[in-house]
Parts: structure tokens; C-alpha cells; sequence
């Protein structure tokens, strides 16, 4: 899932309460690993077990409220607000930066993993 957001809509990255930037666009990547649970004797799994969840994001354009190492950024938060709601992932790292010289404050794009992910809608947790 690609999107753009539209205006009154926003990505941010944060840390300590702080913004640190704005992301123009993202997209999300969610995958679980499952367990085989194998009855003795038997050609077929019983049952699938959940295992754990992995969420890759992949932010676009994203703008940095001010120059600073980002390269050592660690443990941060992305936030998404769409659609009445935000989606925000905790405990992020970065996996893979794209940069252009454009401007020293731009990345064109980033790839990161998030520990967690939790959605608010209309004010409510879910």
C-alpha cells in the first residue's frame, strides 16, 4: 500500500516529544511468521500459530525540521494521521536512506522497521 497524503493529513518522525521531520508519503509492509504445529504421525499441521509481526515502512520525501547526524537516529516514532485517525509506529530504525543533493535536508527515501504499531481512531485506541 503506496499513498501521498492529502493536505490536513500528516507523517511525522519523532523523537522525545520532539518532531523531527515530515514525510510527504509512505507505504507499509506487514508480515507475520507462523508456526506448524504437527500432530506425531501426521502428513498435515494440526494448526498454524501466530508468530511475530514485523512492520517495514518505507516514507517518502520526508524533510527535516533541522541539520543534525540522523545517520545515529535510533528508537524513534512515526506517527500517521489519515482518515480521523493515527497510526503510530514505536521503536523505529532506519534500514536503508536514499539522499539527493538537492538539499542537505532532504532524503528521498527511507526504509524502516518498527517494533510496534498502534491505532487511534476519532480519539479512541484500537
Amino acid at each position: 500500500m503506496s499513498q501521498i497524503l492529502a493536505p490536513g493529513s500528516g507523517i511525522t518522525i519523532e523523537a522525545g516529544g520532539q518532531v523531527l521531520a515530515h514525510a510527504a508519503g509512505y507505504s507499509v509492509k506487514m508480515s507475520r511468521a507462523c508456526v506448524a504445529v504437527w500432530p506425531y504421525g501426521s502428513t498435515e499441521p494440526l494448526t498454524l500459530l501466530p508468530g511475530s509481526t514485523s512492520h517495514i515502512l518505507q516514507l517518502e520525501q520526508i524533510r527535516w525540521e533541522e541539520a543534525a547526524n540522523y545517520n545515529t537516529m535510533s528508537n524513534f516514532t512515526v506517527k500517521i494521521t489519515r482518515n480521523g485517525g493515527t497510526v503510530q509506529y514505536t521503536g523505529c530504525e532506519w534500514t536503508a536512506v536514499e539522499e539527493e543533493s538537492r538539499s542537505p535536508l532532504v532524503w528521498q527515501r527511507a526504509t524502516l522497521a518498527a517494533r510496534q504499531r498502534t491505532e487511534e481512531q476519532n480519539g479512541a485506541a484500537g
